[in-house]
Protein backbone atom coordinates (compact mmCIF):
# COMPACT_ATOMS: atom_id res chain seq x y z
CA UNK A 1 0.00 0.00 0.00
CA UNK A 2 1.76 3.33 -1.00
CA UNK A 3 1.13 5.67 1.64
CA UNK A 4 0.84 9.67 -0.08
CA UNK A 5 0.76 12.72 1.48
CA UNK A 6 -1.52 15.53 -0.47
CA UNK A 7 0.41 18.67 -0.85
CA UNK A 8 -2.59 21.70 -1.19
CA UNK A 9 -0.50 25.09 -1.84
CA UNK A 10 -3.30 27.05 -3.54
CA UNK A 11 -2.93 29.82 -5.43
CA UNK A 12 -4.33 32.55 -4.35
CA UNK A 13 -8.39 33.36 -4.52
CA UNK A 14 -8.96 29.63 -5.83
CA UNK A 15 -10.99 28.65 -2.67
CA UNK A 16 -8.47 27.64 -0.55
CA UNK A 17 -9.77 29.09 2.64
CA UNK A 18 -13.39 26.71 1.63
CA UNK A 19 -11.28 23.74 1.05
CA UNK A 20 -9.18 24.08 4.58
CA UNK A 21 -12.51 24.65 6.77
CA UNK A 22 -14.35 21.66 4.79
CA UNK A 23 -11.67 19.40 5.42
CA UNK A 24 -10.62 21.02 9.60
CA UNK A 25 -10.53 17.79 11.85
CA UNK A 26 -11.28 15.60 9.21
CA UNK A 27 -9.98 12.25 9.33
CA UNK A 28 -11.18 8.22 8.83
CA UNK A 29 -9.23 5.04 8.15
CA UNK A 30 -7.88 6.10 4.88
CA UNK A 31 -6.72 9.23 5.45
CA UNK A 32 -6.37 12.48 7.98
CA UNK A 33 -6.14 16.01 7.40
CA UNK A 34 -2.79 17.01 9.37
CA UNK A 35 -3.88 18.01 12.85
CA UNK A 36 -3.16 21.66 13.64
CA UNK A 37 -5.56 23.99 15.82
CA UNK A 38 -5.88 26.08 12.89
CA UNK A 39 -8.04 25.46 9.63
CA UNK A 40 -4.67 25.73 7.85
CA UNK A 41 -1.53 24.67 8.06
CA UNK A 42 0.31 27.96 7.17
CA UNK A 43 1.41 29.42 10.05
CA UNK A 44 2.81 25.94 11.69
CA UNK A 45 4.96 25.19 8.39
CA UNK A 46 6.12 28.29 7.83
CA UNK A 47 7.26 28.38 11.60
CA UNK A 48 8.61 24.96 11.40
CA UNK A 49 10.80 24.84 8.27
CA UNK A 50 11.54 28.18 7.77
CA UNK A 51 15.20 28.84 8.48
CA UNK A 52 14.69 31.72 11.51
CA UNK A 53 11.38 30.10 12.26
CA UNK A 54 9.74 33.94 12.40
CA UNK A 55 8.70 34.80 9.12
CA UNK A 56 5.08 33.77 9.14
CA UNK A 57 1.74 35.87 9.40
CA UNK A 58 1.80 36.66 12.96
CA UNK A 59 -1.63 38.41 13.01
CA UNK A 60 -3.76 35.55 14.70
CA UNK A 61 -0.62 34.89 17.03
CA UNK A 62 0.77 37.61 18.39
CA UNK A 63 -1.17 37.14 22.30
CA UNK A 64 -0.19 33.03 21.77
CA UNK A 65 3.57 34.23 20.85
CA UNK A 66 3.70 36.68 23.25
CA UNK A 67 2.39 34.09 25.86
CA UNK A 68 4.14 31.15 25.16
CA UNK A 69 7.67 31.87 23.49
CA UNK A 70 8.49 30.85 19.47
CA UNK A 71 10.24 27.88 21.04
CA UNK A 72 7.67 26.39 22.71
CA UNK A 73 4.90 27.03 19.89
CA UNK A 74 7.82 25.38 17.44
CA UNK A 75 7.49 22.24 19.46
CA UNK A 76 3.93 22.13 19.68
CA UNK A 77 3.55 22.55 16.13
CA UNK A 78 6.41 19.79 15.98
CA UNK A 79 4.06 17.64 18.11
CA UNK A 80 1.23 17.90 15.66
CA UNK A 81 2.97 16.92 12.74
CA UNK A 82 4.23 14.27 13.63
CA UNK A 83 0.98 13.09 15.16
CA UNK A 84 -0.41 13.31 11.85
CA UNK A 85 2.01 11.43 10.19
CA UNK A 86 2.37 8.53 12.23
CA UNK A 87 0.86 5.41 11.03
CA UNK A 88 0.24 3.97 7.35
CA UNK A 89 -2.52 6.36 6.57
CA UNK A 90 -2.51 9.31 3.68
CA UNK A 91 -2.49 13.05 4.61
CA UNK A 92 -3.16 15.85 3.66
CA UNK A 93 -1.58 19.83 4.10
CA UNK A 94 -3.30 22.73 3.03
CA UNK A 95 -1.42 26.22 2.96
CA UNK A 96 -1.23 28.33 -0.16
CA UNK A 97 1.21 30.42 2.24
CA UNK A 98 4.16 28.39 1.44
CA UNK A 99 4.97 29.12 -2.35
CA UNK A 100 5.38 32.64 -1.61
CA UNK A 101 6.50 32.71 1.97
CA UNK A 102 9.41 29.50 2.05
CA UNK A 103 12.71 29.81 0.42
CA UNK A 104 13.70 26.97 -2.03
CA UNK A 105 15.82 25.76 0.50
CA UNK A 106 13.07 25.94 3.20
CA UNK A 107 10.60 23.79 0.76
CA UNK A 108 13.36 21.34 0.56
CA UNK A 109 13.71 21.07 4.36
CA UNK A 110 9.69 20.51 4.25
CA UNK A 111 10.03 18.18 1.12
CA UNK A 112 12.58 15.77 3.27
CA UNK A 113 10.78 15.51 6.01
CA UNK A 114 7.83 14.47 4.46
CA UNK A 115 9.96 11.96 2.37
CA UNK A 116 10.79 10.07 5.83
CA UNK A 117 7.22 9.49 6.36
CA UNK A 118 5.54 8.90 2.71
CA UNK A 119 6.06 6.57 -0.17
CA UNK A 120 4.52 9.54 -2.36
CA UNK A 121 4.31 13.46 -2.42
CA UNK A 122 1.56 14.37 -4.27
CA UNK A 123 1.00 18.68 -5.10
CA UNK A 124 -1.78 20.00 -6.25
CA UNK A 125 -2.87 23.52 -6.78
CA UNK A 126 -5.71 25.15 -8.77
CA UNK A 127 -4.81 27.93 -10.99
CA UNK A 128 -6.99 30.82 -12.36
CA UNK A 129 -7.22 32.90 -15.03
CA UNK A 130 -5.31 36.26 -15.04
CA UNK A 131 -8.27 38.21 -15.79
CA UNK A 132 -10.25 37.12 -13.36
CA UNK A 133 -7.61 36.26 -10.79
CA UNK A 134 -6.51 40.21 -10.95
CA UNK A 135 -9.29 41.83 -9.00
CA UNK A 136 -10.06 39.07 -6.39
CA UNK A 137 -6.42 39.31 -5.90
CA UNK A 138 -6.64 43.11 -5.53
CA UNK A 139 -9.41 42.35 -3.07
CA UNK A 140 -7.56 40.33 -0.83
CA UNK A 141 -4.20 42.39 -0.74
CA UNK A 142 -6.98 45.56 0.68
CA UNK A 143 -8.82 42.90 3.00
CA UNK A 144 -5.08 42.20 3.94
CA UNK A 145 -4.14 46.17 4.27
CA UNK A 146 -2.45 47.25 1.44
CA UNK A 147 -2.71 50.64 0.88
CA UNK A 148 -1.33 49.99 -2.85
CA UNK A 149 -3.20 50.64 -5.50
CA UNK A 150 -2.39 48.16 -8.70
CA UNK A 151 -3.74 45.57 -10.72
CA UNK A 152 -0.53 43.37 -9.49
CA UNK A 153 1.01 40.80 -11.53
CA UNK A 154 0.55 36.69 -12.53
CA UNK A 155 3.17 35.08 -10.48
CA UNK A 156 2.62 32.15 -11.75
CA UNK A 157 5.98 30.75 -12.29
CA UNK A 158 7.82 32.08 -9.17
CA UNK A 159 5.22 30.11 -6.89
CA UNK A 160 5.07 27.37 -9.35
CA UNK A 161 7.74 25.97 -11.00
CA UNK A 162 9.97 25.64 -7.24
CA UNK A 163 7.48 22.11 -6.86
CA UNK A 164 8.42 21.10 -10.29
CA UNK A 165 11.81 21.44 -8.84
CA UNK A 166 11.39 19.80 -5.76
CA UNK A 167 8.66 16.93 -6.01
CA UNK A 168 8.89 16.16 -10.16
CA UNK A 169 6.69 17.89 -12.48
CA UNK A 170 4.95 14.30 -12.76
CA UNK A 171 4.07 14.76 -8.88
CA UNK A 172 2.54 18.57 -9.49
CA UNK A 173 -1.50 18.50 -10.53
CA UNK A 174 -2.37 22.12 -11.82
CA UNK A 175 -6.39 22.46 -12.12
CA UNK A 176 -7.64 25.31 -13.61
CA UNK A 177 -10.05 27.10 -11.51
CA UNK A 178 -12.66 27.45 -13.82
CA UNK A 179 -16.20 26.41 -12.43
CA UNK A 180 -17.15 24.65 -15.21
CA UNK A 181 -13.89 21.99 -15.39
CA UNK A 182 -14.31 21.46 -11.86
CA UNK A 183 -15.99 18.32 -10.69
CA UNK A 184 -19.53 18.73 -9.60
CA UNK A 185 -18.40 22.50 -10.49
CA UNK A 186 -17.39 23.14 -6.88
CA UNK A 187 -13.61 23.41 -5.54
CA UNK A 188 -14.09 21.55 -2.26
CA UNK A 189 -15.88 18.62 -4.31
CA UNK A 190 -13.23 18.63 -6.98
CA UNK A 191 -10.48 18.63 -4.29
CA UNK A 192 -11.86 15.65 -2.07
CA UNK A 193 -12.20 13.88 -5.61
CA UNK A 194 -8.60 14.46 -6.29
CA UNK A 195 -7.39 13.23 -2.86
CA UNK A 196 -10.00 10.13 -2.37
CA UNK A 197 -12.55 11.27 -0.42
CA UNK A 198 -16.24 10.69 -0.94
CA UNK A 199 -17.94 14.22 -1.04
CA UNK A 200 -20.88 13.37 0.82
CA UNK A 201 -18.61 12.57 3.71
CA UNK A 202 -17.31 15.99 4.02
CA UNK A 203 -19.73 18.78 5.00
CA UNK A 204 -18.81 22.13 2.76
CA UNK A 205 -18.16 25.33 4.16
CA UNK A 206 -18.16 28.56 1.73
CA UNK A 207 -15.54 31.06 3.21
CA UNK A 208 -13.93 34.35 2.51
CA UNK A 209 -16.04 35.51 -0.36
CA UNK A 210 -15.78 38.53 -2.03
CA UNK A 211 -16.75 41.97 -0.90
CA UNK A 212 -18.33 44.64 -2.83
CA UNK A 213 -16.76 47.76 -4.45
CA UNK A 214 -18.17 50.03 -1.80
CA UNK A 215 -17.16 47.52 0.50
CA UNK A 216 -13.24 47.10 -0.76
CA UNK A 217 -13.15 51.35 -1.14
CA UNK A 218 -14.30 51.78 2.58
CA UNK A 219 -11.68 49.26 4.02
CA UNK A 220 -9.34 50.68 1.54
CA UNK A 221 -9.49 54.09 3.30
CA UNK A 222 -9.16 52.44 6.72
CA UNK A 223 -5.49 50.89 5.54
CA UNK A 224 -4.78 54.49 4.36
CA UNK A 225 -5.95 56.81 7.36
CA UNK A 226 -6.44 54.32 9.99
CA UNK A 227 -6.07 56.12 13.51
CA UNK A 228 -2.54 57.52 13.84
CA UNK A 229 -0.25 55.26 16.63
CA UNK A 230 -2.45 52.69 16.08
CA UNK A 231 -0.92 49.45 17.33
CA UNK A 232 -0.12 46.89 14.63
CA UNK A 233 -2.21 43.29 16.10
CA UNK A 234 -5.28 45.56 17.10
CA UNK A 235 -5.24 47.43 13.67
CA UNK A 236 -5.62 44.02 12.26
CA UNK A 237 -8.07 43.11 14.32
CA UNK A 238 -10.15 46.10 13.24
CA UNK A 239 -9.65 45.60 9.93
CA UNK A 240 -10.66 41.92 9.82
CA UNK A 241 -13.94 42.82 12.04
CA UNK A 242 -14.48 45.95 9.56
CA UNK A 243 -14.31 43.40 6.65
CA UNK A 244 -16.72 41.01 8.18
CA UNK A 245 -19.19 43.82 9.04
CA UNK A 246 -19.34 44.76 5.28
CA UNK A 247 -20.01 41.81 3.90
CA UNK A 248 -23.45 42.90 3.43
CA UNK A 249 -23.14 46.26 2.11
CA UNK A 250 -22.76 46.98 -1.65
CA UNK A 251 -24.08 45.41 -4.69
CA UNK A 252 -21.27 46.41 -6.84
CA UNK A 253 -18.11 44.28 -7.91
CA UNK A 254 -14.67 44.78 -8.00
CA UNK A 255 -12.99 45.02 -11.39
CA UNK A 256 -10.26 46.87 -13.06
CA UNK A 257 -10.95 49.38 -16.59
CA UNK A 258 -10.06 47.81 -19.94
CA UNK A 259 -6.71 49.89 -20.25
CA UNK A 260 -5.74 49.13 -17.13
CA UNK A 261 -6.55 45.11 -17.75
CA UNK A 262 -4.87 45.04 -20.77
CA UNK A 263 -1.67 47.04 -19.68
CA UNK A 264 -1.33 44.50 -16.51
CA UNK A 265 -2.23 41.50 -19.56
CA UNK A 266 0.61 43.00 -21.86
CA UNK A 267 3.12 43.21 -19.14
CA UNK A 268 2.64 39.72 -17.59
CA UNK A 269 2.79 37.95 -20.82
CA UNK A 270 5.48 35.81 -20.40
CA UNK A 271 3.99 34.44 -17.43
CA UNK A 272 0.87 34.02 -18.50
CA UNK A 273 2.36 31.89 -21.91
CA UNK A 274 4.96 30.03 -19.40
CA UNK A 275 1.38 28.79 -16.86
CA UNK A 276 -0.61 27.82 -20.73
CA UNK A 277 2.09 25.82 -21.55
CA UNK A 278 1.88 24.09 -18.13
CA UNK A 279 -1.86 23.63 -18.07
CA UNK A 280 -2.24 22.94 -21.77
CA UNK A 281 -4.89 25.88 -22.26
CA UNK A 282 -4.90 29.67 -22.21
CA UNK A 283 -4.56 31.06 -19.07
CA UNK A 284 -5.42 34.71 -20.26
CA UNK A 285 -9.20 34.26 -19.57
CA UNK A 286 -11.46 37.02 -20.27
CA UNK A 287 -12.10 40.51 -19.43
CA UNK A 288 -14.94 40.94 -16.87
CA UNK A 289 -17.15 43.18 -17.19
CA UNK A 290 -18.31 45.00 -14.09
CA UNK A 291 -20.52 48.05 -13.66
CA UNK A 292 -18.08 50.77 -12.72
CA UNK A 293 -14.31 49.18 -13.46
CA UNK A 294 -11.43 51.09 -11.27
CA UNK A 295 -9.44 53.43 -13.15
CA UNK A 296 -7.10 54.74 -10.51
CA UNK A 297 -6.33 55.36 -6.95
CA UNK A 298 -8.37 58.41 -6.96
CA UNK A 299 -11.35 56.92 -8.36
CA UNK A 300 -11.70 54.44 -5.51
CA UNK A 301 -11.33 57.29 -3.14
CA UNK A 302 -13.85 58.80 -4.67
CA UNK A 303 -16.06 55.58 -4.86
CA UNK A 304 -15.54 55.33 -0.54
CA UNK A 305 -16.37 59.03 -0.09
CA UNK A 306 -20.06 59.19 -1.97
CA UNK A 307 -20.81 55.80 0.07
CA UNK A 308 -19.59 56.71 3.35
CA UNK A 309 -22.95 57.55 4.85
CA UNK A 310 -24.64 54.49 3.47
CA UNK A 311 -21.24 52.47 5.20
CA UNK A 312 -21.71 54.15 8.23
CA UNK A 313 -25.86 53.71 8.51
CA UNK A 314 -24.83 50.24 7.59
CA UNK A 315 -22.20 49.34 10.79
CA UNK A 316 -24.59 51.82 12.52
CA UNK A 317 -27.45 49.01 12.35
CA UNK A 318 -25.03 46.45 13.11
CA UNK A 319 -24.01 48.18 16.73
CA UNK A 320 -27.75 48.46 17.17
CA UNK A 321 -28.70 44.81 16.85
CA UNK A 322 -25.29 43.86 18.25
CA UNK A 323 -24.13 42.16 15.50
CA UNK A 324 -21.52 44.32 15.34
CA UNK A 325 -17.88 43.07 15.39
CA UNK A 326 -16.05 46.30 14.51
CA UNK A 327 -17.80 47.74 18.01
CA UNK A 328 -16.19 44.73 20.05
CA UNK A 329 -12.84 45.67 19.67
CA UNK A 330 -13.83 49.12 19.91
CA UNK A 331 -14.81 47.92 23.51
CA UNK A 332 -11.93 46.35 23.93
CA UNK A 333 -9.74 49.14 23.06
CA UNK A 334 -12.12 51.19 25.13
CA UNK A 335 -11.05 49.19 28.47
CA UNK A 336 -7.60 49.13 27.79
CA UNK A 337 -6.42 45.86 26.20
CA UNK A 338 -4.86 47.30 23.56
CA UNK A 339 -3.11 50.77 24.45
CA UNK A 340 -2.40 53.37 21.66
CA UNK A 341 0.60 54.75 21.46
CA UNK A 342 1.42 57.52 19.18
CA UNK A 343 4.31 57.37 17.09
CA UNK A 344 5.71 60.06 14.97
CA UNK A 345 6.36 58.49 12.08
CA UNK A 346 3.04 56.91 12.12
CA UNK A 347 1.57 60.47 11.65
CA UNK A 348 3.84 61.71 8.81
CA UNK A 349 3.36 58.54 6.73
CA UNK A 350 -0.65 59.56 6.78
CA UNK A 351 -0.23 62.79 6.68
CA UNK A 352 2.04 62.15 3.38
CA UNK A 353 -0.84 60.24 1.75
CA UNK A 354 -3.26 63.15 2.52
CA UNK A 355 -1.05 65.86 0.85
CA UNK A 356 -0.74 63.56 -1.93
CA UNK A 357 -3.78 62.66 -2.70
CA UNK A 358 -5.09 66.15 -2.54
CA UNK A 359 -1.97 67.53 -4.43
CA UNK A 360 -0.18 69.41 -2.04
CA UNK A 361 3.14 69.49 -1.24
Amino acid sequence: MVKTCYLHFGMPKTGTTSIQHSLHRFENDKIVYAKFAETHHSTGLQLLFSEDGMRFNQTAHDRKLAKIGVDSLRKRYKRRLDASVSGDRDMILSSELISDRLTFAELTKLRDYLRQHFDEIRAIAYVRPFQSSAPSNFQQRIKSGSDVFSVGTAGYRKRIEPFFTLFGRENVELVPFIRNQLKGGDVVVDFLTRVGIDPAAVVPVTKNEARSLEAIAQIYMQNCFAPIGLEGPLQNRRRLALSLDLAGFGTRKVGFSKELMDEAVDRCADDIAWISKEIGQDMTGSYVEVEEPLRDVQHLMSIAHVCRGAALDHLNGLRSAGKSRLAEVNKQEAAGKNPIRVVKAQRGRVMRRIRKFFGVR
